[in-house]
């Protein structure tokens, strides 16, 4: 091996040998995150050793090619090598001995399925943080579309595959397959029981704010170890199983039947949570406590933006100011009334809102008038009607606030 030309002074800042570099997908890291890239930069080597002729010679775990600077032949395991290589060979002085060594085995691989599950948390986590709202009205849309389709599409491939996959396993029995995915449910259940058992005990030294309650986190984590586990993703993780891999028609089949005895299991489990409160709110206290927050930040942001105006020398017009303190306070003491008193305000809203909804289907009659008689450029009448449809979606459904 001859000595590595790709070490430079970034490298040296940056502690790595080589700079390979991984580049993430998405905007500021949102799918690729900087540990991932800093792992992948610091655990593969690469070596260059020029060569008198036109010959290239990769030698790596995947296995050695060689082919020539002036013609690159195609190889499926280094293609990525390869694609690089074509995009230079023109500024390539001569041929090159390059040899990949990498701290990970090339016989690891992945799901697809589980890496596509993973990306998609991480953008979920991240994706409040940095979107605009244009991107985000946009994803809700165009991703509740796709969720749809995957998720029927999942539910018929992991149907005809159980058939497929039943019919063929012979041993053990159809009740020991029975009793196996019983016994493997109940493994479950146990083993998440332990596990938030033990989040529970040492959860407050990492997170005190979150276990402050201890009396509500116990109840919550106790209807969560009661929960199986359920839906196509446990089936599809299983069927990415290689052809070959030992036992996987039986692994299937157990898989099967553990996330159908989780289906049924909830059926019960569901009333026994809800007898025992072994939640500490329901969805519509949750809704209600985060409305308030938001609501009374709104009002401090408005405070500090009024005290900034007048320091600048120029105040807020007091008729702007109140209209605005008064709708989130209206909101904050609509949220904290009495059972009475909401119930009457929400009667009121949804007055309010149906007279909206009258009059934005008095707007799209208008509309389509002006586009028949041809009042209104194209472009112009999709423009109002995007804005019409973002307000009517504001409104929610009808009759509910």
């Amino acid at each position: 091996m001859g000595r590595p030309v790709l070490q430079t002074p970034l490298c040296a800042a940056l502690g790595i040998e080589y700079p390979i570099l991984l580049a993430g997908m998405g905007s500021f890291g949102a799918c690729t995150p900087p540990a991932l890239v800093a792992a992948v930069s610091s655990r593969i080597r690469v070596t260059l050793t020029p060569r008198p002729d036109e010959v290239i010679r990769i030698t790596s775990a995947l296995g050695e090619f060689v082919t020539r600077r002036d013609k690159i032949d195609s190889c499926e395991p280094l293609r990525f090598v390869l694609g690089a290589i074509a995009q230079r060979a023109a500024d390539l002085p001569a041929g090159m001995d390059i040899a990949i060594e990498s701290e990970f085995s090339e016989k690891i691989g992945g799901s697809g399925l589980l890496t596509v599950v993973v990306a998609g948390v991480w953008i979920a986590h991240s994706t409040g943080k940095g979107s605009a709202y244009r991107s985000r009205l946009q994803a809700v849309s165009v991703w509740s579309l796709i969720t749809f389709l995957l998720e029927s599409f999942a539910f018929i491939v992991v149907g005809v595959e159980f058939l497929d996959t039943a019919s063929v396993v012979t041993f053990p029995d159809r009740w020991e397959l029975a009793l196996m995915s019983v016994a493997l449910t109940a493994a479950l259940l146990i083993t998440r029981g332990l596990f938030m058992a033990g989040w529970f005990a040492i959860g407050p030294t990492f997170a005190p704010r979150k276990f402050a309650d201890r009396k509500g986190t116990a109840k919550e984590f106790a209807a969560i170890g009661l929960l199986g586990v359920r839906g196509p993703v446990s089936v599809l993780a299983a069927l990415s199983f290689p052809l070959d891999f030992p036992y996987r028609n039986l692994l299937l089949t157990l898989t099967f039947g553990v996330v159908v005895l989780s289906l049924l299991l909830s059926l019960f489990v569901t009333p026994v949570i809800q007898a025992l409160h072994l939640t500490t709110e329901t969805d519509a206290e949750a809704l209600r406590a985060a409305r308030i927050a938001v609501s009374r930040a709104a009002l401090r942001q408005l405070d500090e933006d009024v005290l900034e105006a007048e320091r600048l020398g120029h105040p807020v017009p007091e008729k702007m100011e109140r209209r605005l303190r008064s709708t989130a306070v209206r909101r904050v003491d609509s949220l904290q009334a009495s059972p009475e008193q909401a119930q009457a305000a929400g009667n009121q809203l949804r007055t309010q809102r149906d007279l909206q909804r009258s009059m934005l289907h008095a707007e799209r009659a208008e509309l389509h008038r002006l586009r028949v008689d041809r009042h209104a450029p194209g472009h112009i009448i999709a423009k109002l009607t995007h804005e019409l449809d973002v307000r009517e979606a504001a409104l929610g459904q009808p009759g509910r606030i």
